[in-house]
């Protein structure tokens, strides 16, 4: 598995971590892309940052097969209602994967943060 992205809370706000390998070769037309959606996904993941146990609210990782894996910071799911969860952080999160997914060889070359 490589982990294309994660969204931290670091200094009461909502860090966007890019997969380093991606960050290398990602084109300004695509960084424009997913800035809107960055930015819809962290607001709304703010409005439930006190109840994450840990730094890392969100993550995405994808497979040697292409399978996705967007994973929610332990217990925070119980905290948001099912449309919220559905919609935008796994709806905002697989639309950004699929833009990076863009960057990256298949069968996987990358190695993992």
């Amino acid at each position: 598995m490589i982990c294309l992205f994660r969204l931290e809370l670091k200094n009461k706000k909502i860090d966007f971590i890019l997969n380093n390998k991606i960050e290398e070769v990602i084109t300004p037309y695509h960084n424009e892309l997913l800035q809107p959606l960055i930015n819809s996904l962290s607001q709304t993941l703010y409005l439930y940052h006190q109840f994450s146990k840990h730094s890392t609210i969100l993550s995405c990782q994808v497979s040697g097969n292409k399978q996705l894996e967007i994973i929610l910071s332990k217990g925070l799911g119980q905290y948001i209602d099912v449309n919220t969860r559905e919609e935008i952080f796994l709806g905002s999160g697989k639309s950004i994967a699929d833009i990076l997914m863009q960057f990256i060889d298949f069968p996987m070359t990358m190695t993992p943060e």
